[in-house]
């Protein structure tokens, strides 16, 4: 029961993008790059 809890929860918190619910920041998107994949959800500076 508590793992579908938890599923449960880090589906609804990304789909929301529930602030502090997903696991995806700044640092994800930075180690990403650097290990050359997923290069296109590389954070942009304005």
């Amino acid at each position: 029961m508590h793992v579908e809890k938890n599923v449960c929860d880090n589906i609804i918190g990304t789909l929301l993008d529930i602030q502090g619910k997903t696991k995806d920041g700044v640092n994800a998107r930075l180690d990403m790059v650097e290990m050359g994949i997923r290069e296109q959800l590389a954070p942009q500076s304005h």
